[in-house]
């Protein structure tokens, strides 16, 4: 009776296993750095990207994405100097990530997350081949942080790759 529990669970461990492989993307991949200071689950494996050094600040992208369908991004900005760069400055933020994609912002509004003030808002590239969402965070303090959190995808993403995509957006947390 043992032996046979046994082999059930060994099956049952076996199919599971399998099912992992073949539908990994439904369960997200979760992506801690405590050096950025967030989490957020994203679709896919994340590739992080080499810092960018500005004369102010340096910048790191966190992506994933499949070519010509979706792409889930966090860029963290990390000021190198004392600045002043506060919740009001989230709009030209907004903005200019619009005008770098060639979009129309068609919803944005306030909020929080994680008691920081932010911004979440919509958008639709003017060729009307991506649509996506976003969330702009800024930490002040001496030396602020700002987080730029976007999806976008095409005619060509499934719901389910939709769906990631969301729940991407809505796990994204402050370290």
């Amino acid at each position: 009776m043992a032996d046979n529990a046994r082999g059930h669970a060994m099956r049952l461990l076996a199919a599971l296993v399998a099912f992992l492989m073949i539908f990994p993307a439904a369960f997200g991949e979760n992506f801690v750095s405590n050096k950025l200071g967030f989490t957020a689950d994203f679709p896919a494996p994340p590739v992080v990207g080499e810092p960018q050094d500005g004369s102010e600040s340096v910048t790191v992208a966190v992506k994933a994405e499949v070519s010509g369908v979706y792409t889930a991004m966090v860029t963290v900005e990390s000021y190198k100097q004392p600045a002043r760069v506060g919740a009001s400055d989230m709009q030209a933020m907004i903005k200019i990530f619009a005008a770098q994609l060639d979009a129309t912002i068609s919803d944005s509004k306030p909020g929080k997350i994680d008691g920081y003030k932010a911004r979440f808002f919509t958008y639709k590239r003017s060729d009307g081949n991506a649509t996506g969402r976003g969330i702009i965070v800024v930490v002040p303090a001496k030396r602020p942080r700002i987080y730029q959190v976007f999806s976008m995808y095409t005619p060509s993403a499934s719901e389910d790759e939709i769906a990631a995509l969301d729940r991407f957006l809505a796990s994204f947390h402050l370290e």
